[in-house]
């Protein structure tokens, strides 16, 4: 079998969206998919282009492949370590878009897509008939605009994703994808977008004659978070489609049509579910119908999603002829909090470490009394560094001018303001995880994790002037401009953050 296999992440709706930007930030992290995929292809279908969800997670992707393209020889287990391409990457940062474009959807409501008004009044004249259609879709139905999807209805979703396999971007996926490479699927069950796109992709792939003994999994979503209601004057003209009400109703049929076809069927290698009984007392979301707005906080349930993907990875391909079946659970009660102990002994070896070290680089960065105080006075970021001892290197990359730089300020500092938010927001959502002091002290830095040792910023400080005249440091190729950012951090924040 390969040891350089791709792994296709199909995200659908904005539930996918969310899950995707979980799992690329797991893996700048230094979090790393056992075996043997090197390639990561994230694909995202969701009629709302200008979902809010889905176009930070695009930010999100473009910024990995762009630090990671500037990274020269990055290790297993080390930040960025994994690739992330888009389907029509070419092996270098190209800024294509991860999405799967659905076409008609952006100026069509949804009677114009399907022709309604060029049917038949009277199916006696006719072999069409509108009032069948009337029988299938409501009138709100087919005044719907698909631009912000399908407003939590999978019968009009089915409809309209059909096109999927229809497309040259479907068979540019699968002529791309080799025997030895696997498609896992995210989708929510109660909603409109993921619901109906699970199964007709999944039927499309299978249906294809050389993916018929691909690997392929999926994690299917149960409610876990509830929607706010409008204003009462604003509901009363114009009733919300999408309701909290409807998510439990909606969740028995989709799953008994589920066990009846995907499972009975043995469509899948691995399926899993993962949930968390709502409480609008806890927590609950704005309502927005889609665009902009739709951008809900980072949820606990989005990152133990994506550690489905890590578990999918390194479980062999079915030997028996029937789908292995997993709900995620926690190995310990909680109570308020979820923390790294209540994690199974697994998913703590996949993400405590890293994300505990890419914490302690993401606020040295950006902490007052971090990067601020030691730039232009600690060696480490000092133009000439040969004086003592070291090799001949005369000039550090790591000065003023790269910190204040382009290539710094708006691929490195971004990105990691998105991972600092992302915990933000899952400590103050619900359930809530928060596995880190929700302060930064600087003295106090490098304790994120129980056990470890009263050290601070300081001490990395100390670490990268040893370290920065050491020809493992340097990057073989000097165009990589992240290089001697990133290996410096990677050896001395490592050395202090361990299991």
């Amino acid at each position: 079998m390969s040891d350089k296999r791709k792994l296709f992440v199909i995200g659908i709706g904005g539930t996918g969206s969310r899950v995707i930007k979980s799992l690329s930030l797991l893996l700048a992290s230094g979090c790393t998919l056992k075996g043997g995929f090197t390639n990561i292809i994230p694909i995202i279908i969701d009629p709302d282009n200008s979902n809010g969800d889905l176009m930070r997670t695009m930010e999100i992707l473009n910024l990995y492949q762009k630090i990671r393209i500037n990274i020269d020889g990055v290790d297993k287990g080390e930040f960025f370590n994994q690739k992330i391409q888009s389907l029509k990457s070419n092996n270098r940062y190209d800024n294509i878009d991860f999405r799967f474009f659905l076409k008609g959807v952006d100026t069509n409501t949804f009677e114009n897509y399907i022709g309604f008004r060029n049917l038949n009044e009277d199916y006696t004249k006719s072999t069409d008939d509108k009032n069948f259609i009337r029988l299938l879709y409501s009138k709100k139905n087919l005044k719907s605009e698909l631009k912000v999807g399908f407003k939590g209805h999978p019968n009009m979703g089915t409809v309209v994703l059909d096109q999927i396999t229809q497309s040259e971007t479907f068979k540019y996926f699968v002529d791309k994808c080799d025997k030895d490479d696997a498609i896992f699927l995210i989708n929510s069950i109660f909603g409109g977008t993921g619901a109906a796109g699970l199964p007709l992709l999944l039927k499309s792939i299978k249906s294809q004659e050389k993916l018929k003994n691909t690997k392929i999994g999926a994690i299917t979503y149960l409610p876990y978070f509830e929607i706010g209601k409008k204003d009462p004057e604003i509901e009363a003209a114009d009733p919300e489609e999408i309701k909290s009400n409807s998510f439990l109703e909606k969740t028995k049929v989709a799953i008994a049509y589920y066990n009846r076809t995907i499972i009975e069927n043995k469509e899948l290698d691995s399926i899993y579910f993962i949930g968390h009984e709502t409480n609008s007392i806890n927590h609950e979301y704005e309502h927005h119908i889609g665009a902009n707005l739709q951008k809900n906080d980072a949820n606990f349930l989005e990152l133990a999603g994506s550690l489905a993907i890590f578990d999918f990875c390194e479980s062999p391909k079915k030997t028996e002829n029937k789908p292995l079946v997993k709900e995620y659970g926690l190995d310990k009660s909680f109570d308020g909090e979820i923390e790294f102990d209540h994690l199974s002994k697994r998913d703590r070896d996949v993400i405590e470490r890293n994300l505990a070290c890419f914490k302690v680089f993401s606020d040295y960065l950006l902490e007052e009394k971090g990067l601020k105080r030691a730039l232009g006075v600690s060696r480490w970021t000092l133009d000439r560094i040969s004086s003592i001892g070291g090799p001949k290197y005369k000039n550090s990359t790591l000065t003023d001018s790269y910190f204040e730089g382009a290539e710094y300020t708006s691929s490195v500092e971004t990105f990691i303001h998105h991972f600092r938010d992302w915990l933000d927001e899952m400590r103050k959502n619900y359930p809530a995880f928060a596995p880190f002091p929700k302060t930064c002290n600087s003295k106090d830095a490098l304790r994120v994790l129980p056990g470890k040792p009263f050290k601070g910023f300081r001490s990395i400080d100390r670490e990268n002037n040893r370290l920065i005249s050491s020809r493992k440091i340097w990057p073989h190729d000097t165009t990589k401009v992240h290089s001697a950012l990133f290996r410096l951090f990677e050896h001395s924040i490592r050395k202090f953050v361990s299991k």
